[in-house]
């Protein structure tokens, strides 16, 4: 009967320097893999690893541009022994490493052709040359009216426009009003605000307004709500003593619960309440069996023996195909290759070892 099984075989693999410490001898057609290396050898039967050739892989070169070493390395002819600086050329059927003639303009003149220009001759007187200085400075006298001004020079002659450097702003006066009929703050007839006159630079015409209103400026009305108090200019919170909670004059506090006062719970009570489970005491445990033997709880403890094949009620069905020792361990001893089941996608690998 056949029995399709999908499965990999592993080849014997290891280091080059294990396969030469334990230089085994490899079955004939046996096949070992260096890992490092990824070489491989083949056995005979009867030779050691050392003394076995690494296998090869035929390539066939044409023995004019590419060689074939001994080890299998393909090559390219004449490379090692190529001067540096050497170009490979075809020659004569063949190919050859040939310096470039760099001693003669003939030489480097293909090499050069691209880059060349030819620059006619030329008479005539050229002016010096003068390079054009720009500078800014700051002029000694500002002009009216400016903290400072700045003028941009060409060798020494001014250009463009100068440039002036306001003053801050700065309060010049400040006066209570109330605003009336069109009022330029734009406030509502009757609004009592105040008008900040500022300048940035000297002489009259040149101010400008901000307009503040008082009312934007007085607090806000406050009235008590629910756990404050507010009377007169204190404000206190309204505290209901009762369950531990009191107030005085360092603050609000709550005392820890006891045996005769309520109060908070402490951190070491609730982690007392947290480690009893849902309905402790109520389902107890009062006895264990592993299958019909009874086991006694002693205390917070209970012994579970040892569990055997007889404890477990388990039994064989035959003595060739199962085993169970003495604590009850359970081991095949052989399988039936046609009884045997394999899931889609598993791999059935033959592991062949390593150079031990």
């Amino acid at each position: 009967m056949e029995k399709l099984v999908n499965a990999r075989i592993r080849q014997r693999i290891d280091t080059a320097q294990n396969w030469t410490s334990n230089n085994p001898v490899l079955a004939k057609g046996e096949m070992g893999i260096e890992s490092d290396t990824r070489l491989f050898k083949f056995g005979d039967g009867t030779s050691n690893w050392a003394d076995l050739p690494y296998a090869t892989v035929s390539v066939k070169g044409d023995n004019v541009s590419i060689v074939v070493g001994e080890d299998g390395a393909l090559g390219i002819k004449g490379y090692a022994e190529a001067e540096t600086g050497a170009q490979l050329v075809k020659q004569e059927g063949g190919v050859a490493w040939v310096l470039p003639d760099t001693d003669t303009v003939e030489g480097i003149s293909t090499a050069l052709a691209a880059l060349t220009t030819r620059v006619e001759t030329a008479e005539g007187e050229i002016d010096a040359l003068q390079a054009i200085e720009y500078t800014v400075k700051k002029e000694t006298t500002a002009d009216e009216g400016f903290v400072a001004t700045y003028q941009l020079y060409k060798n020494d002659s001014p250009v463009g426009e100068k440039i002036n450097i306001p003053k801050d702003y700065l309060v010049k006066d400040a006066k209570l009003k109330t605003a009336g009929d069109s009022d330029p703050s734009g406030f509502p007839n009757g609004t009592e605000y105040i008008d900040f006159i500022v300048n940035a630079k000297d002489g009259d015409g040149n101010e400008s307004h901000i307009y503040l209103n008082i009312a934007d400026i007085v607090a806000d009305t406050y009235t008590s709500g629910n756990g404050i108090n507010i009377s007169g200019q204190e404000i206190s919170a309204k505290v209901v003593t009762g369950n531990g909670l009191s107030v005085d004059a360092d603050g609000i506090k709550m005392a820890a619960a006891s045996d005769s006062e309520a109060g908070a719970m402490s951190s070491a009570d609730f982690s007392k309440l947290k480690g009893i489970a849902d309905g402790a005491q109520v389902n107890v445990l009062e006895g264990i069996q592993i299958n019909g033997e009874d086991i006694s709880p002693s205390g917070k403890k209970a012994n579970i023996p040892l569990a055997t094949a007889a404890r477990l009620g388990v039994s064989m069905v035959d003595n060739d195909t199962l085993q169970i020792d003495g604590t009850g361990k359970m081991s095949v001893k052989s399988v039936n290759i046609n009884s045997l089941a394999q899931t889609p996608g598993d791999v059935l690998v033959l592991d062949c070892g390593t150079s031990a």
